[in-house]
């Protein structure tokens, strides 16, 4: 309990005890208990949570608000809301709270990309394939923008033509304050999508175009 302030230690002393007991029921009829680890977890998590609260000036479990917790979670892991959620039921049940702070908090949502990565060989085999002059330049630019500049979808449709400097090898892209750079296999990839463009008589400003896209002015859909 240590961890804790000193203001905020007696609530979580008895929420540690609860958890222990709990768990003592559960493997008296033969069930599932916490274990040890989920139990350090959901003290350390509440602990954090206290000493984040005395920094704004917040001594009594009774004045957190849902704000107060919103704004301590951030893109922090989501499991912490259970804990709190845990903690704020266990303290409304042992009238040490009057209102349940965590009641109606929806998980926060993770930010940045949390899909599949690709390892180096993946990465080194696609980048040799869009080197390659017989694949679609198309192809070419949307990966290496991707892989080697770390573009998302939306600011790849964005690209104008005019957004890019060939003689100066640099580009302009949404959201970055600065010219980026750009290495010869993108600028490469880059001049084969541009060549054929003069023989399509396109008004279309976007450098990436479809079949459909290239009849008018907006960018290629996703």
């Amino acid at each position: 309990m240590a961890r804790a302030p000193i203001p905020f230690r007696p609530a979580v002393a008895a929420f540690s005890d609860y958890l222990l007991r709990s768990r003592a029921r559960a493997n008296l009829v033969g069930g599932r208990g916490l274990k040890d680890a989920t139990i350090e977890a959901r003290l350390a998590d509440v602990a954090a949570l206290a000493n984040f609260l005395e920094r704004r000036g917040i001594n009594d479990w009774a004045a957190v608000a849902a704000g107060d917790i919103e704004e301590f979670l951030g893109s922090r892991s989501r499991h912490r809301l259970a804990s709190f959620r845990m903690f704020f039921t266990f303290a409304r049940k042992r009238k040490l709270i009057l209102i349940n702070p965590a009641l109606g908090l929806t998980r926060p949502r993770p930010t940045g990309f949390a899909g599949r990565t690709l390892n180096s060989n993946e990465q080194r085999r696609l980048i040799h394939r869009w080197r390659l002059t017989t694949i679609d330049p198309r192809e070419r630019v949307v990966g290496l923008f991707a892989l080697l500049h770390g573009m998302s979808s939306s600011q790849i449709r964005a690209v104008l033509v005019s957004d890019i400097n060939t003689q100066a090898g640099t580009m302009v892209i949404a959201g970055r304050p600065y010219h980026v750079p750009l290495d010869p296999i993108t600028l490469a990839a880059i001049d084969a999508v541009l060549t054929p463009r003069l023989a399509l008589r396109t008004n279309n400003p976007h450098l990436v175009l479809t079949k459909d896209s290239r009849a008018h002015e907006t960018a290629a859909s996703p």
